[in-house]
């Protein structure tokens, strides 16, 4: 149950990042570097993902990967933390952390690994 409750803190302390971000990213990205203060916006893990555009940029780190590093921040990362996983082939939802220890939670199309 301790898990259930990080993992809904976690998702709230997301909310209003997520909102600042609306501000942050677009601004961030006419910057000739991405500035440390504005380090948990970013993805550390791939960057802008495959996009090059501004645009897609803008897209990779606001809605695809919103707050992406903030499962980096201590007390959320953990390894040995339950997933909840469900497929059928064709959709697939996830919540809670991966075998790596970040917390995550998403829905969609394929297998979702």
């Amino acid at each position: 149950m301790k898990h259930v409750l990080l993992y809904i803190l976690c998702q709230l302390v997301c909310i209003p990042l997520n909102i600042l971000g609306v501000i942050v990213v677009p601004v961030c990205l006419l910057l000739p570097k991405w500035p440390r203060w504005a380090w948990v916006w970013f993805n550390d893990e791939d960057g802008y993902g495959p996009y090059k555009s501004y645009f897609g940029k803008l897209y990779w780190l606001l809605i695809r990967n919103s707050v992406d590093n903030f499962k980096y921040v201590p007390g959320v990362f953990g390894l040995g933390r339950p997933l909840w996983y469900w497929s059928n082939q064709r959709w697939y939802a996830k919540a809670g952390w991966e075998s790596n220890g970040t917390i995550c939670g998403s829905a969609g199309s394929g297998k979702g690994y």
